[in-house]
């Protein structure tokens, strides 16, 4: 779903809707997976980096919220998937997953700075690197297995 997304928000501003809702379903099937695989007991440290994710996300969301127009709702629903995505990957036993988790929130962001508030310097390599180095150590995390 992710790949799909990839291509509406490249294909053209009009596609932008379909591409969000997209990157919608994926996080749902993303925190969907991540429940359930979670550790029973998820780190206290997680606990705190979850509570960081909902700070980020929250301020950019109020920064940008005036710029957003017609797109308030849209936003606002894939935030609140994108960072309950983020915070879930935190239960996951693999801290690679939360580290490509916030990464792909930071991918995210950059586009949402871009699109909504300001040019960024280098947009296009910053959003793809994390983008990409994020979904990687998603993967990478959900199927590492510990040696016994």
């Amino acid at each position: 779903m992710s790949a799909v997304g990839d291509v509406l928000l490249d294909l053209s501003p009009q596609m932008f809707v379909f591409g969000l809702s997209a990157f919608l379903l994926a996080h749902l099937i993303y925190i969907a997976f991540y429940l359930s695989k979670r550790t029973p007991k998820p780190k206290s440290t997680r606990s705190a980096a979850a509570l960081i994710i909902a700070m980020e996300a929250t301020l950019l969301t109020l920064w940008l919220f005036p710029d957003l127009g017609p797109m308030k709702i849209p936003v606002l629903l894939y935030v609140c998937a994108l960072t309950a995505m983020t915070c879930t990957a935190g239960l996951m036993e693999n801290p690679m997953v939360l580290a490509g988790a916030f990464l792909f929130l930071i991918s995210d962001s950059l586009i949402a700075i871009a699109k909504f508030k300001t040019p960024l310097p280098h947009r296009d390599v910053l959003v793809w690197v994390t983008y990409y180095v994020g979904q990687h150590l998603i993967y990478a995390g959900s199927t590492w297995r510990r040696r016994q």
